[in-house]
C-alpha cells in the first residue's frame, strides 16, 4: 500500500526498464511509473497542476518507425486482504500513429476492474445484514467498464488541434451503490 503520510519520503518512480527485448524493438518496465496516454485526458500523471501521480504497472511498448503499441496492467488499489480480491486493476491496450504528416492518430481499449466490496449501510446489525443479503440489497459486484476510444492530434497552419471520442460500457455496480433510487440502498444493477 502506499504511504499517506506527509511528513516521510515517498516513492513516485521505482522501476525496472529492459529494451530491445529479444532483439524487437520492444520495452518492459515493471514497477511504479507515470502511465501517461496521449495528452492525459483517460491517463495521465497529474491530478492537479502541482500534484503528480505514478502508478504500479508492467507496461510493455512496440515501437517501430510509425507506429507503436503500448499494452499495460496497473494495480489502482491493493487491499491485500486476498489475492485479487478487493483489489482495482486497470489493463489496456493503446496503439498510435504517426505515418501522416502533422497528424497522429491513436486507438485504445481501457479496462478497469473494480471488486472492492461496497457496505451502503455500515453498523447494521448482523440480523439487518442477513436480511439485506436475502433480499439482494447492498449486493454490489464488481464493476468492470471497458472504454474504447479515438485520438487524433495534429496541426493545419497555424492551428493545433486535438480531438478525442471515448464509449464506456460495461457493469457500473460500485459506482451504483451511490445512487439511492431504492432510500437507503443504492443500485446494484448499475449499467
Amino acid at each position: 500500500n502506499r504511504a499517506v503520510t506527509g511528513d516521510d519520503i515517498e516513492v513516485y518512480q521505482a522501476y525496472i526498464e529492459a529494451k530491445e527485448m529479444f532483439g524487437l524493438p520492444v520495452t518492459m518496465r515493471v514497477g511504479r511509473q507515470e502511465l501517461v496516454m496521449d495528452d492525459g485526458w483517460l491517463i495521465g500523471n497529474m491530478v492537479s497542476p502541482c500534484l503528480g501521480i505514478s502508478f504500479d504497472a508492467l507496461r510493455l511498448t512496440y515501437k517501430a518507425n510509425d507506429f507503436s503499441v503500448d499494452a499495460f496492467s496497473a494495480k489502482l488499489v491493493e487491499t491485500s486482504s486476498n489475492f485479487m480480491d478487493d483489489d482495482v486493476d486497470l489493463y489496456g491496450v493503446h496503439a498510435i500513429y504517426s505515418g501522416i504528416q502533422n497528424l497522429s492518430l491513436s486507438a485504445y481499449w481501457y479496462f478497469i476492474n473494480d471488486r472492492r466490496d461496497i457496505d451502503d449501510t455500515p453498523g447494521a446489525s448482523a440480523v439487518t445484514r442477513w436480511t439485506e443479503d436475502l433480499m439482494g440489497y447492498n449486493d454490489y459486484g464488481a464493476s468492470t467498464v471497458h472504454t474504447l476510444g479515438l485520438h487524433a492530434k495534429g496541426k493545419a497552419g497555424a492551428f493545433d488541434y486535438c480531438g478525442d471520442l471515448a464509449y464506456q460500457f460495461g457493469d457500473a455496480e460500485q459506482v451504483g451503490s451511490m445512487f439511492k433510487p431504492r432510500g437507503v440502498y443504492g443500485d446494484d444493477d448499475a449499467k
